[in-house]
């Protein structure tokens, strides 16, 4: 069995929310469990509201936790404040690429200066012959033309800036990427391309994935196992085939039976 890379512990979050009584509690994450190893790419489904973005953000540690655990290579990462994380070592082991990648990009970086952002803070590179060497590598990986590094997001397609926004989380070569919804906003065209792309790179740089996606066929292909939240708990987890060709709990079932062509 591979090692185990990001583990879940009872992970919980409670915002305080105004009711008739007064104040009370919402749970948006409650009690979850679950864990990532070497090598492996762990779906995560759920229909909107049901607790997948707030866990995303517990797990990346731009959200403090009200209780549990997430340990990543036997370490608390619940210790570490979320406002401590962007500059924390081990933020360079944990990337994100973010639903919409025209949103999550820097209007006035060209695509240079997004790719060498993370470089630059988490990894110190300041020689700008060295810089400029591991952008263009990373921009090559990915399939992003070198001589578009030098265009603003405007600039760029949709399949373009998604191509950026992949480069900036794996040019420090992470250990996790969380990928939410990293197709979503992407015409069904591009989206089969930078599928192929992410699981490339996953092989080539021997990354682990979490993917958080609505799209069950896509889990199926890309997936080695599946967590389906409801409510903010997680009502099943197994490996792809037995989750979505044999599943046990009814929510499963109902999101099986809502989507237009049901895995096959």
């Amino acid at each position: 069995m591979s090692e185990l890379l990001l583990e879940a512990i009872d992970v919980a979050k409670r915002f305080p929310v105004k009711t008739a009584q007064g104040t009370g509690r919402l749970h948006a994450v409650d009690g979850i469990s679950f864990e990532i190893r070497r090598g492996e790419t762990v779906g995560l489904v759920g229909e909107s509201g049901c607790g997948k973005s707030t866990l995303v953000r517990l797990l990346t540690r731009t959200l403090d936790l009200t209780d549990g655990q997430v340990r990543f290579l036997g370490k608390d990462l619940g210790l570490v404040p979320s406002r401590a994380m962007p500059s924390h070592a081990v933020r360079r082991d944990v990337q994100m690429v973010f639903q919409d990648p025209h949103d999550s990009l820097n209007p006035r970086y060209t695509a240079f200066d997004t790719i060498a952002e993370p470089l630059r803070l988490l990894d110190d590179v300041r020689d700008p012959a060295a810089l400029r060497e591991r952008v263009h590598h990373t921009a090559d990986q990915v399939g992003l033309p070198r001589e578009l590094l030098t265009r603003f997001p405007h600039q760029l397609s949709g399949g373009q800036k998604a191509r950026v926004g992949i480069a900036r989380a794996v040019a420090l070569k992470p250990k996790l990427l969380v990928l939410d919804e990293p197709t979503a906003a992407l015409d069904v065209s591009v989206q089969a391309v930078v599928l192929n792309l992410l699981q490339d790179l996953k092989a080539s740089l021997g990354m682990s994935y979490l993917f958080v996606s609505h799209d069950l066929n896509v889990v199926r292909l890309l997936c080695d196992r599946v967590i389906v939240m409801q409510s903010g708990k997680i009502v099943e987890q197994g490996a792809t085939e037995q989750v979505l060709f044999a599943p046990q709990a009814q929510y499963t079932r109902d999101l099986l039976a809502a989507i237009p062509h049901p895995p096959v």
